[in-house]
């Protein structure tokens, strides 16, 4: 049972990570994105560990953990290619990662 449970959280994970990569950048305002604009995220996740069967002397199905990633970014570009598929900015950010785990 807790195979299937992970084989289901893995597919659920690859189908969310595949959706965020089909959305379009005209979802966004157009003023959204620019030289001089500045915006703040913060991520937080859970993870249990995987084994492969063939990584480190333990088993890595037992490690928890949880990952907090905050970052602040800012626009160094205007938008060029504003009439094509690879329309965009460039952008300069800082992003912290820290990560505390559980078990073992």
């Amino acid at each position: 049972m807790d195979r299937i449970y992970k084989a289901v959280v893995s597919v659920l994970i690859v189908v969310i990570c595949l959706y965020g990569a089909t959305v379009s950048a005209e979802d966004y305002p157009r003023d959204a994105f620019g030289e001089g604009k500045r915006y703040a995220s913060f991520q937080v996740g859970y993870g249990e560990g995987l084994s492969f069967g063939f990584m480190g002397q333990g088993d890595g199905r037992t490690v928890e953990y949880l990952a907090t990633f905050p970052s602040f970014g800012v626009g160094i570009s205007d938008i060029v290619a504003d009439d094509s598929w690879f329309r965009g900015n460039v952008d300069v950010v800082l992003e912290g990662e820290f990560i505390t785990g559980f078990k073992p």
